[in-house]
């Protein structure tokens, strides 16, 4: 973070995003998990012995510079952040604040709170189911900065040549510099991490089990008030005239969020049921005009399907989309109208299009669902419809909600 931060004072190119694991943002040690994580905290709790509070990392520089303590910063215009850290950690209020100063000004921001875990857990790699979801995480947010930063490589290439060319020099750099680093970041907190885990892991176990008569322990029940976990539900190619409606009355009666990536053509021959989502609160997404394959297409041709449809969508709600989603996972060649639109694919497809069992499409999404996923549906059927709201009906079972993509992605 601090690094992005001087590389933004400086007019120099920053990184696509940032993934920050446990920051340590504020060494001023403001923040009120340092007190309220004390004792919970396994490896910076329970001491004053340490180095949040000895003067050996901080030395005699200013613990509000930016550079040191990267929650001062300024954040607009900062990258796309992902942060990870765990509640036990003494940390936790470095992430939320800077989180939340990031989002205020106007950045798009993930912040990640892994229940009953400690600083930098990730390192336990494949030790803990925490820590292996903490990667998948990592893995999707990789993806849509990758989808992100071919759409801004769009930019005219008056104004971007020498930019690009000077980024890529820099990244070759920082690359190799990154790999370095990378394997000795990963020994050193493997090493801690193994020693953290131990103690950790007795934690989970007194805080997770309650005494029963005759002396042995049992798992505590769920807590009603826990927080739920999100999925988005995604629709492609509506608006159709006899089950959409179906659909969006179903959705409302569940009081859930949908996401439904329109046809051009569809929006345009029923802008009432357009209409009707967007006064709803569902995300509206481009899926092209006609449903073709946009890779197969010349740049003029894929960006006539996108601009069409967003076009169309615009008439229709006032509101540009900003997500596409290109038929068949396909994305299309290089093309301007496409560089403030990221791509959203799937994680979970049962292929309900061609499946006319509800019943089986319902067991598919069940069995393969994990928190945050994307799961791929379409509201062109009945026995769509009726699968989407019995997989409502399941997963809120589990404890699940839905909503809209940029939640999944970016809270």
């Amino acid at each position: 973070m601090a690094l992005c931060l001087w590389l933004k004072n400086h007019k120099e190119p920053l990184p696509s995003g940032v993934i920050a694991m446990s920051p340590w943002t504020d060494l001023t040690i403001s923040g009120e998990s340092v007190e309220t994580n004390f004792e919970k905290d396994p490896l910076f709790g329970k001491t004053r012995d340490s180095m949040l509070y000895n003067k050996d990392y901080l030395g005699d520089n200013d613990p509000t510079n930016e550079y040191i303590s990267p929650l001062f910063g300024d954040y607009e215009g900062f990258p796309p952040l992902l942060i990870q850290v765990g509640s036990y950690e003494m940390l936790l209020s470095d992430s939320t604040r800077v989180a939340k100063k990031a989002k205020e000004a106007g950045g798009k921001v993930k912040l990640s709170i892994y229940e009953g875990m400690f600083h930098v857990f990730q390192m336990a790699m494949l030790l803990m189911p925490e820590s292996k979801k903490a990667w998948a995480e990592i893995k999707r947010f990789l993806h849509y900065l990758d989808t992100e930063e071919n759409e801004m490589q769009n930019i005219s290439k008056g104004k971007s040549i020498g930019f690009y060319r000077k980024k890529k020099y820099c990244g070759v750099i920082m690359k190799k510099a990154a790999k370095w680093l990378l394997c000795i970041n990963l020994l050193a907190w493997t090493l801690l991490a193994v020693q953290v885990l131990t103690v950790n892991m007795e934690q989970r176990v007194a805080q997770n089990t309650v005494p029963v008569q005759n002396g042995d322990v049992q798992a505590k029940g769920e807590d009603a008030d826990a927080v739920k976990k999100k999925v988005a539900l995604t629709f492609d190619d509506g608006p159709d005239p006899d089950y959409t409606e179906m659909l969006l009355d179903g959705l409302k009666k569940e009081k859930c969020q949908g996401n439904l990536f329109l046809l051009g053509k569809q929006a345009e021959a029923y802008p009432d049921i357009v209409k009707r989502m967007h006064k709803e609160g569902h995300m509206i997404g481009n899926h092209s005009y006609d449903h073709v394959n946009l890779a197969n297409l010349s740049k003029t041709d894929a960006a006539k399907q996108i601009w069409m449809t967003s076009e169309a969508i615009h008439k229709i709600t006032g509101e540009y989309p900003q997500y596409l989603r290109p038929p068949f996972g396909n994305e299309p060649p290089e093309c301007s109208c496409a560089k403030n639109m990221m791509t959203v694919l799937w994680d979970v497809d049962p292929l309900d299009w061609c499946c006319g069992s509800s019943s089986t499409v319902i067991e598919k999404v069940v069995k393969a669902v994990e928190e945050d996923d994307i799961i791929l549906l379409h509201d062109a059927s009945e026995s769509s419809v009726e699968a989407a709201l019995g997989i409502i009906d399941a997963l809120e079972k589990q404890g699940y909600e839905f909503v809209t993509v940029d939640e999944v992605i970016f809270e």
